[in-house]
């Protein structure tokens, strides 16, 4: 028997079997955070705002989050200049005990004894989970001999 699909047919077809999928997933996950009190399509469309939104949400009464003022403001570069990442690359596709070297360009390279692959990715939950600095902040200058200083006026 000959099929007598047309162009049209093969592609309500597609999209029927592609889309389902992706539609039922979004309900599932719209509705996982929905119970958390978020809405991931008016609320929070980042996984760094839905992040922000379950932080919030798990604070204490007592717990509370400052700005710098204008004339603390050199503090906003500091923390800026001193956050450290890099690229989450391989390098190397292929590395081999007893024959890759540390710094393969060079002849006299060590060669590898072992090799040991890990994945940093995982840091970012298990920073999300520990106890997050808030409150009021305090600055500590090296000229002053790290004294505690409270460079702030308290409304």
């Amino acid at each position: 028997k000959r099929n007598n699909w047309k162009i049209k047919d093969y592609l309500m077809f597609y999209n029927n079997l592609d889309t389902s999928p992706f539609v039922e997933a979004l309900v599932n996950m719209f509705s996982y955070y929905q119970v958390r009190g978020i809405d991931l399509f008016k609320d929070a469309i980042s996984v760094p705002g839905v992040a922000e939104k379950l932080a919030f949400q798990s604070l204490d009464e007592k717990d509370f989050f400052t700005l710098f003022n204008h004339k603390n403001r050199d503090l906003v570069s500091t923390f800026l200049n001193n956050n450290i990442g890099g690229p989450a690359l391989i390098f190397d596709r292929f590395q081999q005990a007893g024959l890759t070297r540390i710094r393969h360009n060079h002849v006299d390279g060590k060669i590898c004894k072992t090799i040991l692959g890990l994945d940093g990715n995982a840091l970012y939950l298990n920073c999300m989970s520990e106890n997050m600095p808030c409150g009021m902040y305090v600055r500590r200058r090296s000229e002053e001999g790290f004294k505690k200083r409270i460079p702030y006026t308290i409304i």
